[in-house]
Formats: structure tokens, sequence, C-alpha cells
């Protein structure tokens, strides 16, 4: 059997041998009241990915490692929309070292990539109650097949934004944290 006869079959023997998609992180709920106990790391995206794309977010100390899903984009251009994402870990200092792509329904992971930002790959420490934003991003993601071939990529690329507007992005979705200890990692300007 020649694989380029079948790229479709090709493409799911790729899913089936590449992994699950690592500790997906849970998604911090709109009316979320602020922990004592855990810190929040937020991102702003929109994406243009017809699959999903996450952060991997680890721990230092505790070796554990969070997906932090930057989402799929939608099936129509005129439906993107900034969205922004959030969620809940513990204490610690973390590093985002990869990040990964993966197929959404199984979450099969496609690839691996490294982060080359060096500002966004350096370890930053999470305190409780503390919001670490990460920046604004723009995710990009193209499949490309015919009867032949069968080939996907993706780009993460970051987007300016200023620390007031991201925090005024956060907030807005997350009013219960306005008054939190709030830092942004690739923000343009202090305040």
């Amino acid at each position: 059997m020649s694989w380029i006869k079948y790229p479709a079959l090709a493409g799911l023997v790729l899913l089936l041998i590449s992994g699950c998609v690592t500790n997906l992180a849970k998604p911090l709920s709109n009316d979320a009241a602020p922990s004592h106990t855990n810190g929040v790391i937020a991102a702003s995206i929109v994406s243009l990915s017809a699959t999903g794309v996450a952060f991997v977010l680890h721990n230092d100390q505790t070796g554990v490692e969070y997906a932090l899903s930057l989402g799929k984009g939608p099936s129509k251009l005129q439906n993107v929309v900034r969205k922004v994402i959030a969620t809940e870990v513990p204490p610690g200092v973390y590093q985002i070292k990869q990040w990964e792509t993966f197929q959404s329904f199984a979450k099969a992971v496609y690839k691996k990539s490294d982060v080359t930002n060096a500002r966004l790959s350096a370890p930053f420490t999470v305190q409780p109650g503390q919001v670490i934003y990460l920046g604004d991003f723009l995710v990009q993601g193209v499949e490309r097949y015919n009867f032949r071939s069968y080939s996907i990529s993706w780009q993460i690329v970051t987007e300016p934004i200023t620390f007031r507007g991201a925090h005024t992005l956060f907030t807005g979705k997350f009013p219960e944290y306005a008054n939190k200890e709030f830092s942004c990692r690739l923000c343009e300007g202090i305040l």
C-alpha cells in the first residue's frame, strides 16, 4: 500500500502514534472568584488556526505541565474575534519552553515546537491571587492537502499591546480580578 495514495489514512496514523495533548488546563470561568491559593496565567488571542494550539506551562518545582489552550479559529473569517483565555495554576516558578498543536476533537498532538521568544520563555513566578498576563498573540495554522500530499504549518506571532490594554481586556472578561495584582510579560510600557 502506498501512503501517497492515501494521505488521509497517513494523517490518521500520525495522529494515533503522536500522543495526547499535555494536561489540558481548565479554562477560568468568567465569574470566577479570585483564589487565595492559586494564581492565574492569561493571554489574549486571535486564532486563525484550523486546529487547537496551546502553550505548555512547565512548573519548574513540581515538573507538572499544563497546556494553556489558545483555541481554534472559527470556520468563517468574518467570525474571527480576540479572545481572552486564562487558567488557575498552583503558585511556583513557570516556564513556557514549548507550544503544541493538536487535533481539537481527539486531543492528539500534531507537533511540539520550541518557544523562540526569550522574553516569553524566561522563568516567571506565580503567586497566590496574582494574574500573570503573557501578552497578545495571533495564532495562524494552515492545512494543505490534495490527492498527493498533506501538510500543516503553524505560527504564533506576538502582537503589540500596552499594559493598560491588557488589563482592560482581562478585567473585561474576569471582572472579579479587577483589583488583583496584575503583571504582563510582553506588554509595551509599564502603565
